[in-house]
């Protein structure tokens, strides 16, 4: 409040838009197979439930394009998928339409595929999930079609973003050639149960933005004890990046910025459905901010705002409407 205006926050939001924007990464898709309680039956110690409807979305990836098409209409994106002709028809129809090149690769492994079983109450409750997958990395002759891509147009690319979920996609030649050529490279590499331990976001070094959750940057440290507000300067100093944003949940962020100045940034209260992607709505809000402003704490700012959005809906609800973010930021900035 002492150092932005709601005007200067407002204009650099309307500023994404002229902003030319690549994203790179995994294309997921995200099952929901809501389901009540029936109880425990007699002969088994399992769990019974009734099946009331599925729910199925273009995930990964696709999360932050979504995410931001509402904010911006010149992005293009890289990803790979299986060769199921399915799964291209339900990817198309669940996208965004307002991105300018969609580069997909296809290879023989299928899409990666995440089903969870959900019970609906006020926050829904998953109660375990199924992967589908093939986490082996791509085959030479797709790294070098991205290879030739990247080599001859990352240069007209204002912002990268890398969402790795380290199923395969992002191969060390292709970090390097974007940790090489990129003008601004935000990175965010995901543990989750299907690459744990493997997709650690210290193989990205010399990156200009890093954004992760808490226990992905005590991994990246090798380190289960610093306190939070310790993290983010030794991740600097190990990736030799120069800005850094650790998401603490319903505690907020905690940022460091080129010069290693700490800035904590409280959580935005709000009514919590589904934690699902809330990290991916402040990352992908955040890095365009952060270009623009060249400031971690409105960058920070902006990701809270885009968490409490999110957090607020179910996980089968990607976009984030510009108009009902800007009323947030006000009420935030102005109150």
């Amino acid at each position: 409040k002492e150092k932005f205006s709601f005007k200067y926050a407002e204009d650099i939001i309307d500023r994404i838009n002229e902003l030319k924007i690549l994203i790179i990464g995994d294309t997921i898709i995200d099952e929901y197979n809501y389901v009540s309680f029936l109880g425990k039956p007699s002969k088994e110690n399992i769990i019974s439930t009734l099946y009331e409807e599925t729910e199925k979305k273009a995930g990964g990836v696709l999360t932050a394009i979504n995410i931001l098409s509402s904010f911006c209409n010149n992005i293009d994106y890289i990803t790979v998928m299986g060769d199921n002709e399915n799964d291209e028809i339900f990817i198309s129809e669940y996208s965004a339409k307002n991105i300018n090149q969609k580069i997909i690769f296809k290879r023989q492994h299928p899409t990666t595929k995440k089903t969870r079983f959900v019970v609906r109450e006020k926050q829904l409750r998953k109660l375990f999930e199924i992967y589908e997958m093939n986490d082996e990395f791509i085959d030479q002759s797709i790294e070098h079609q991205i290879l030739e891509y990247l080599d001859k147009n990352l240069a007209k690319y204002d912002l990268v973003i890398v969402q790795d979920y380290g199923h395969g996609l992002v191969t060390e030649k292709i970090i390097q050639m974007l940790i090489d050529k990129a003008k601004f490279l935000a990175i965010n590499a995901q543990i989750n149960s299907g690459n744990f331990g493997y997709n650690i976001i210290t193989k990205y070094h010399g990156a200009t933005y890093y954004c992760l959750d808490l226990s992905e940057a005590r991994f990246a440290i090798n380190s289960k004890y610093l306190k939070p507000e310790q993290i983010p300067i030794k991740l600097r100093n190990i990736t030799n990046g120069q800005f850094v944003a650790i998401t603490l949940g319903k505690e907020g962020s905690i940022s460091c910025n080129s010069s290693g100045d700490i800035f904590y940034s409280p959580a935005l209260r709000s009514k919590t459905v589904d934690t699902m992607s809330a990290g991916d709505s402040y990352y992908a809000l955040s890095a365009p901010v952060l270009l623009l402003s060249n400031s971690i704490q409105l960058a920070a700012l902006a990701g809270n705002v885009a968490g409490a959005i999110k957090v607020g809906v179910s996980g089968m609800h990607d976009l984030i409407d510009k108009k009902v973010f800007l009323d947030k930021l006000k009420l935030r900035i102005n109150s």
